[in-house]
């Protein structure tokens, strides 16, 4: 009897632990880090902030449709503005970076996805939504 609640007590500790489980414990990322080479401004945000969850909406998931080829029209832009989008797993290791080209005009903004060190391994896609992608990173 005595072993049969030690069982319980232990199942429902279990239980408890995995249903009050924060969600970056799953191995997702937990923090982003953001720079800006051109002004060497950085901020970051953690994955309980509200920005967080904005900003993984609007760069879209690893996998997204795109290109392997650097777009012709981002050769004027390349050595210009330039936001690196850094997701770190538990706040340690690098897990994706997009690095971001917002255009003159705030109805264009270039992603390259990556999840290889490096980052020469990815994929080119244009944000969906680029004017807000612009007034987000403004405020970050």
């Amino acid at each position: 009897m005595r072993l049969l609640r030690r069982v319980a007590a232990l199942t429902v500790l279990f239980a408890l632990t995995w249903v009050f489980a924060p969600v970056a414990a799953a191995g997702g990322p937990s923090s982003v880090f953001l720079t800006s080479p051109e002004s060497g401004e950085a901020a970051s945000r953690y994955y309980s902030d509200k920005e967080y969850g904005t900003l993984t909406d609007l760069l879209g998931p690893t996998g997204s449709d795109g290109t392997k080829e650097r777009p012709p029209s981002l050769d004027m832009a390349m050595g210009t503005r330039q936001i690196t989008v850094t997701w770190m797993v538990h706040d340690v290791d690098p897990w994706r970076v997009d690095r971001l080209y917002p255009g003159d005009e705030r109805d264009t903004v270039w992603i390259h996805t990556s999840t290889e060190s490096g980052g020469e391994q990815g994929t080119w896609h244009t944000g969906q939504r680029p004017r807000e992608v612009i007034e987000l990173l403004g405020k970050v």
